[in-house]
């Protein structure tokens, strides 16, 4: 079999018996195809017993897939080779010990909503996700594993009392984190001699996939069991590093380096997945980052139409192009954006049309959003619905000092709020100001009366007062884009009868996805951290503008240079047809992602 390999560097990294090796494997080289072929010639060539061999990766459904392949390649034999991740690794030395047999892993959705809690913040932000979880997260996770703690979003006193309340939580339910498991198994090989010793004894030749992906707690435990004379195959793009939340980082590739000298570096430099072009534009952009292992990749196949960069003038016009090329581009396409909010934008107009599609993700409505609530209720108390519950939504959004008891009745007037404030003439000004801006957007198209809403009325200042300056800017542009949505409509009627129609179909597809028979066919919509490991013939990246990629919050340069692997993994997940999208007014407004730079034409 070894013969027929032609690619020279892959064969040399499957016949490498004994020691440390670093295997750079960047997107479509065939790094799996290299490691089931070494632990096969580890078996058949070698002599190496297959109990013998740990290969680990990140998730189950890798491991598992690895498996098959192994299994499929030995022609089903299913010797016992361990395939695992991390999280089983850490739970079978874990109940080694026989103290944690009770603990379960806490899930990033649970994760989250304690976040929220521990914030006193409102659950509905799980939609769109918001900078101060992911922030306290992130802190969180430096925490314990003893790294400098960058931040500036908490004091230092908020930052203990939340800390201290999250692992509170977690050992009255008896719950592990994740970074909780890697420092128990840690502590347990450092203070069990013999535990190690088993795991040395056993595992004496080890793979682990994604080695970029890997954290300095995992790392510590992989050379542990590896040992002073170490059968160590990592393979890994350090370009494809972009689980900073989870504490991984390019640095331990380089840091594999120094810490086995002896160690043979391989860079597996031909990309049999993308278009020429493709290869040429993604690796034009990741050039850029400082922190990485210089590259030349080449490409073997030119098929498809490679990749093109489309400008629009605004949101809608690349809305209109994007829905036109996915309503005829049905084949194996993917739409992939920064967040999970733009996805589920995306998937409503979609439904509109009927054109099908599947999402990992559950999908949301956007209409859910508080954000958008809170617009919608203020243009349906202007246009005649009076009710109780819609004025107590808008009344002090933006805060005005308005008590609920001053508007008891199921139908709201001016008159009862007046009469409540009889005695104080401020509060009653108050009153009268709030009334006349409902009536100045009654009857008014859609468009005019959310720009008033949010420019006079001053709904944009509320929300950067009250979620802060950089979440405050999050909040507002989902207020754009419903705003530049309300141009297609001419009365308030037609907006809301759009609106009822996406919430509706969004809720026939909830149900659909909650019926794991049905099989799931259409264009392929994913955020860039979901595309990771996936690949298809045509890939669409709408919104590459400044603020969404990067995200306005990523400001250190190891964070943009995250966000641009970010976009080097999205690009690279295209075989044959790659489109750049984003939106360019005239006024400057919007503005082409920093990263595209490399790429753009040069204009005369």
């Amino acid at each position: 079999m070894l013969d027929l390999i032609e690619n020279a560097i892959q064969k040399e990294a499957i016949m490498f018996a004994d020691g440390a090796m670093q295997v750079l494997a960047g997107p479509g080289s065939g790094k799996t195809f290299v490691t089931i072929q070494r632990i096969k010639y580890l078996i058949e060539t070698c002599g190496v017993e297959p109990a013998n061999i740990l290969v680990i990766t990140f998730t189950k459904a890798a491991a598992n897939e690895m498996k098959q392949r192994f299994d499929t390649l030995m022609n089903g034999k299913m010797l016992p080779v361990n395939f695992g991740t991390f999280h089983a690794i850490f739970y079978h030395i874990l109940r080694q010990t026989g103290q944690y047999h009770k603990y379960s892993l806490i899930t990033e959705m649970e994760k989250r909503k304690l976040i929220l809690q521990i914030l006193k913040m409102p659950s509905n932000l799980l939609l769109t996700g918001d900078e101060k979880v992911d922030n306290l997260l992130r802190y969180i996770s430096q925490m314990k594993n003893g790294r400098t703690v960058t931040q500036g979003t908490f004091s230092k006193e908020e930052l203990e009392r939340y800390y201290q309340e999250y692992n509170q939580f977690l050992r009255e339910f008896q719950k592990l984190d994740f970074d909780d498991m890697g420092l128990l198994c840690l502590e347990v090989l450092h203070d069990n001699p013999e535990i190690l010793a088993r795991w040395r004894e056993t595992y004496r030749y080890i793979l682990v996939d994604e080695f970029q992906d890997i954290n300095d707690v995992q790392y510590k435990i992989v050379k542990d069991i590896a040992g002073d004379n170490p059968n160590l195959f990592v393979v890994g793009d350090d370009d494809q590093s972009i689980y900073g939340f989870r504490g991984a980082r390019p640095d331990i590739m380089k840091q594999f380096m120094e810490d086995f000298p002896q160690a043979k570096q391989l860079l597996l430099d031909t990309n049999y997945r993308c278009h020429e072009q493709i290869v040429q534009k993604s690796l034009a952009v990741v050039n850029e980052n400082k922190n990485r292992f210089t590259k030349e990749i080449k490409a073997v196949h030119s098929e498809g139409k490679g990749a093109s960069i489309n400008t629009f003038v605004d949101i809608v016009k690349e809305y209109e192009w994007l829905l036109a090329k996915l309503n005829v581009d049905m084949g194996n396409t993917a739409v992939i954006y920064r967040t999970n909010y733009e996805c589920n934008l995306l998937a409503e107009k979609l439904l509109v049309r009927g054109i099908p599609f599947t999402m990992k993700e559950p999908i949301r409505s956007q209409y859910d959003h508080f954000v958008i609530k809170d617009l919608l209720a203020y243009l349906e108390f202007a246009n005649g619905n009076r009710s109780r519950e819609l004025f107590h939504l808008i009344m002090n959004r933006p805060l005005r000092y308005l008590k609920k008891d001053s508007a008891r009745a199921k139908q709201i007037c001016l008159q009862e709020v007046l009469a409540y404030y009889e005695d104080n003439s401020h509060m009653q000004t108050v009153a009268y100001e709030l009334f006349e801006d409902i009536e100045y957007i009654c009857g008014k198209k859609p468009y005019l009366a959310i720009q008033y809403i949010r420019n006079v009325i001053g709904y944009d200042d509320f929300l950067k007062e009250t979620y802060g300056i950089e979440a405050g800017k999050k909040l507002i542009q989902i207020a754009e884009e419903f705003q530049m949505l309300s141009k297609n409509y001419k009365t308030y009627e037609e907006l809301n009868d759009y609106v009822s129609q996406c919430k509706e179909l969004v809720y026939q597809k909830q149900q659909e996805q909650k019926n794991i028979q049905k099989t799931q066919h259409g264009i392929h919509i994913m955020t860039m951290h979901m595309a990771k490991g996936l690949e298809f013939d045509t890939v669409y990246l709408p919104d590459l503008n400044e603020g969404k990629i990067p995200m306005r919050q990523a400001r250190l340069p190891m964070e943009l240079e995250e966000e641009r692997r970010m976009l080097y993994v999205a690009m690279t997940r295209a075989k044959k047809t790659l489109y750049l999208l984003f939106v360019k007014e005239k006024t400057g407004k919007d503005i082409p992602s920093r990263f595209l730079l490399p790429i753009l034409p040069k204009e005369k």
